[in-house]
């Protein structure tokens, strides 16, 4: 049976539920999103409209306009996360009581909606931090609502929540290193190599710049200056609702009567310099840059100091040491005040460190070694930060310690009130390990605010997370948060989150009649499923090199370890030890983190675990992906199918999955585009990108045969012709389809690909690379440039560079001018039109360049990460004023007497120019002398034939004239 996942008709339905996914990825986020961050959460309206996809057969009757599914999927609902699906007795037959199994869990987006939608889940991950995070968002709640515990279980989470909170006011050890401010901005100070005085570093002067509709609705920076010998700090703060002109990368702030000039950072880890503030001489690298030094000194010397090996004293006259510069408090009105710390503050972390060093065989340190292999994602080992507990400073560490004891005890006591109840030891103590669990997420979350890899947002006035640039940075203005303020990312705020998380899944889950386990299982072998099979497997598998979990998780897992087991003189099994500890004969022994215990094992590319080994890595990850392809197979129903999230577009990603694919004998069916990421995200903001996530449907593939690449070339590309003609005739007025009609188009030639076990050619068997960039692109930019040539009445684009600058035109259009796009996606578009990667230079410009804020990196940056930068827009005519265009041509250093085109996308833009300028005869006059001289010119009329037909704005409004004046119907 068809599913409406492997359907074209599911194209017209893709746009309402990223619509619902938009909004839920932004200020309409479920509550369990704020519980603690956790990369690639996929939004539930869109894990709940794969699954569905997944089920419904594809030519079932859904009313008018798809109302039904509409319905079903609660898409006219302002939240839908927040409603139930509307099921139905006309379609549960296909949906309540089928088995869905998704083998790659994460955070349980499509578990949880699998549940809701009245599916018996299983829900398996490798790693034991996000094994203990799907336990709260499904056991948990699941268990607790059958039980009639529900309301019961959010009272306990809050009410130990808040004498958490109480018991650590009252410990006479933190009571002494907190006031009465939300937060504290700090960074590291050096003594000077060249004066020997001590400096600040800071990467960052901004306190507040907050735009508002008309100026700023916040201005506030701070200062250093020199004063009693050393340097000393001053706030400067504009106060609110300040008319001013800012630019952000030069820090000069322009008012209506004076010119402030915010500091430049002293400061750059890139270029590995510095500037001391006392005598203002640089501070370089020379063989190792010496701000590295005196931070790995610093941090050698505060475990010298804890051991016992070194006085206090000591330890402060290291050539690195932390230093507290700026105090926030929070008004009651909520504005924020940011006044310079005293000396006083910065004395409190050798108040806390003092403590510590009194407790510092207590096993509730995290004394685990970070990996040093992996400084693409943990670049703070370079700085000596190899241990876990050296990320956060010394009250944050001890605060977090008591944290961890008073959790632990809250969950005994939790346990004995149970018992004393009458409840049975087995749901008592189920009970006090959920309470327990979820006030260490709250502890996870309030560590990720609060350590020294966090940093200060002045455009939100926020923190910014430890691990919210998808590593672990190394931060020269990071954040301490009070514990008991109000105030994102305390703990109070922490604990809030989470009962509000608790009373959403305990709703939600109210009324489902599925079932759920959670299973601490490997991808790759899936062993405690036995010979079990799933109706539907619907998984998210990590993205080659995008993010390496077991290796950043190992953040969380430290303080989730501590706080769900007993600790004596070492930590004993309590909650949860299949999570931690290895179970060998009658002796647990701790794991003692996830990247030595799990890395090679985790379904992704990472050098750095094969010591630096490229084709290791690379082989590990096509091996494990292939693997865990074939488990899903075996544990696949008759007729069941395969659907999964895929966010990358690269070459490589396409390759290496089809290669699995085709390894674990899957073939792929259809791919639809879905919204997984936020749009206001930061690496894409004000840019679209092909690696928007597709949701690809897979099934077995039928026999082993090969194919001759003849054969097969001619099946994919009547295949691909076939989806090219009907999407471009639906779909081309409709922008937002237009990164559909290109990979949709591609979608349905890589697809005959992978029903075959191999391809032949004369030359012998060719793998999914050598295919996909010889044969496959090529043939879809071919395919395209038929369809819109016939479909327009133009001549085909036969000319790489007119067909280059189409395709960027169809695929990432926005609002009548092109968005900025990847380095991935320029070798796609490369591939498509056989422009070689060295030539399409000439058709674009770094985004920075053209406008954008972010410093980026240019074309010739290597990586594929999905969330690498994106760094180049299109040259285009975005203007209908001749002085403008001017402008543009001559940026691309074009002859403005004499046209002198070096290609046909040179052409087109002087014949936009000289429709701007010129009437109708004049422009085919100039059109003919062009023509003459190159052959390219007639490609450069179909261009604009095309253009004036699917696209909308400036650009449009020009072809259309040109067009006209060489009088040939639209």
């Amino acid at each position: 049976m068809m599913r409406l996942c492997e359907s074209l008709n599911f194209y017209d339905r893709v746009n309402d539920i990223n619509a619902a996914a938009e909004r839920e990825k932004g200020p309409g986020r479920p509550p369990i999103w704020e519980m603690v961050f956790w990369w690639t959460r996929k939004p539930l309206i869109g894990a709940r409209a794969a699954i569905v996809a997944s089920l419904l057969p594809e030519d079932i009757d859904m009313g008018p306009n798809y109302n039904d599914l509409r319905k079903l999927l609660r898409l006219d609902s302002k939240s839908p996360h927040r409603e139930n699906p509307m099921i139905g007795e006309k379609y549960a037959g296909y949906i309540r009581g089928k088995k869905l199994l998704d083998p790659f869990a994460g955070f349980g987006s499509i578990p949880l909606e699998g549940l809701r939608l009245g599916l018996d889940v299983t829900a398996c991950e490798l790693l034991p931090t996000a094994y203990v995070f799907l336990k709260a968002v499904l056991e948990y709640p699941k268990w607790a609502v059958e039980k009639g515990f529900g309301n019961l279980l959010l009272k306990e989470v809050e009410r130990w929540g808040g004498e958490i909170v109480k018991q650590l006011k009252a410990d006479k050890d933190i009571r002494e290193l907190y006031d009465d401010a939300a937060a504290y901005i700090g960074s590291w100070e050096i003594v000077c190599p060249n004066c020997g005085r001590r400096t600040p570093l800071v990467g960052n002067w901004w306190l507040a710049r907050v735009k508002g509709k008309e100026g700023y609705e916040r201005l506030a920076f701070f200062r250093p200056f020199k004063a009693e010998g050393e340097v000393k700090i001053e706030v400067v703060d504009l106060g609110k609702n300040v008319r001013a002109e800012v630019d952000a990368r030069t820090g000069i702030i322009r008012t209506a009567d004076r010119e402030y000039r915010v500091p430049a950072p002293n400061v750059v880890a890139k270029s590995q310099t510095a500037r001391c503030l006392m005598c203002e001489m640089p501070i370089k690298a020379d063989r190792e840059w010496y701000v590295k030094e005196a931070m790995k000194e610093w941090n050698a010397n505060l475990e010298r100091y804890f051991s016992g090996e070194i006085s206090l004293e000591q330890l402060l006259n290291s050539r690195a040491r932390p230093v507290i510069l700026i105090k926030v408090e929070v008004r009651t009105d909520g504005g924020l005040i940011f006044e310079p710390a005293e000396k006083e503050e910065t004395e409190k972390l050798w108040k806390a460190a003092e403590k510590l060093k009194a407790i510092w065989s207590d096993p509730d340190i995290p004394r685990e070694s970070i990996p040093t292999y992996d400084v693409r994602s943990i670049w703070v080992v370079n700085y000596g930060m190899v241990n876990w507990f050296k990320l956060f400073n010394q009250r944050q560490l001890l605060t977090l310690v008591k944290l961890v004891k008073l959790i632990r005890e809250a969950g005994k006591r939790v346990e004995q009130e149970r018992l004393a109840e009458g409840w049975s030891k087995e749901d008592a103590f189920r009970f006090a390990e959920a309470v327990t669990v979820y006030l260490a997420v709250a502890l996870c979350k309030f560590t990720n605010f609060n350590s020294v890899v966090t940093s200060w947002d002045p455009v939100w006035l926020k923190i910014n997370e430890s691990l919210s640039v998808r590593g672990i940075a190394m931060m020269w203005s990071w954040c301490d948060v009070s514990p008991f303020a109000s105030f994102t990312g305390t703990l109070s705020r922490s604990l809030e989150n989470i009962g509000e998380s608790v009373s959403y899944l305990t709703s939600v889950i109210s009324n489902t009649s599925g079932r759920v386990r959670v299973l601490l299982e490997d991808a790759t072998t899936l062993v405690s499923l036995g010979d079990e099979k799933f109706d539907v497997i619907v998984t998210d598998p990590p993205y080659r090199d995008d993010v390496p979990y077991a290796e950043l998780s190992d953040f969380y897992y430290v303080w989730l370890k501590r706080t769900l087991s007993d600790a004596d003189e070492k930590l004993k099994p309590r909650f949860l030890p299949e999570a931690f500890f290895r179970k060998i004969g009658a002796k647990y022994v701790e794991i003692e983190t996830q990247w030595q215990e799990f890395a090679k094992r985790e379904v992704s590319y990472n050098e750095g675990r094969f010591s630096g080994s490229g084709e290791n890595a690379l082989e590990n990850y096509r091996n494990l992906m292939a693997e865990a392809l074939k488990r899903m197979k075996e544990h696949l129903a008759e007729d069941g199918i395969i659907t999964l999230y895929f966010a990358h577009t690269s070459f490589e990603a396409w390759a290496e999955l089809l290669e699995a694919l085709n390894r674990s004998g899957l073939k792929l069916v259809f791919a639809s585009r879905v919204t997984t990421e936020s749009a206001q995200r930061v690496t894409a903001r004000g840019k679209m990108t092909l690696d928007t996530s597709l949701l690809i449907a897979c099934r077995p593939r039928e026999g082993d045969a090969e194919i001759p690449i003849e054969k097969l070339k001619e099946n994919a590309r009547e295949k691909a012709e076939k989806v090219a003609r009907y999407l471009v005739s639906k779909y081309r007025d409709r922008k937002e389809h237009g990164r559909d009609i290109l990979l949709g188009t591609m979608v349905a030639a890589i697809s005959v690909a992978t029903e075959y076990s191999g391809v032949r050619t004369p030359g012998g068997p060719i793998g999914m690379e050598e295919l996909l960039e010889k044969h496959i692109y090529p043939l879809v930019g071919k395919v395209l440039s038929e369809v819109y040539a016939r479909e327009f009445q133009a001549e085909e684009l036969r000319d790489p560079y007119a067909l280059f600058y189409l395709l960027a035109k169809v695929a990432f259009s926005a609002e009548g001018k092109t968005a900025a796009f990847t380095r991935d996606d320029v070798v796609t578009l490369c591939r498509a039109s056989a422009l070689p990667l060295k030539d399409a230079k000439e058709l674009l410009v770094d985004a920075k360049k053209a406008g954008g804020e972010e410093e980026e990196e240019g074309l010739e940056s290597e990586g594929s990460k999905v969330a690498q930068s994106k760094n180049v827009k299109l040259i285009e005519i975005t203007s209908d004023k001749p002085e403008e265009i001017r402008k543009i041509l001559a940026k691309k250093k074009l002859s403005l007497d004499v046209p002198m085109p070096r290609n046909a996308v040179d052409a087109y833009h002087y014949l936009l120019y000289f429709a701007s300028l010129y009437p109708a005869d004049r422009v085919r006059l100039e059109y003919e002398k062009m023509n003459e001289k190159y052959d390219f010119v007639k490609q450069a009329f179909s261009l604009a034939r095309i253009i004036a037909n699917i696209k909308d704005g400036v650009e449009k409004t020009l072809a259309v004239r040109v067009v006209n004046a060489l009088e040939i119907s639209k």
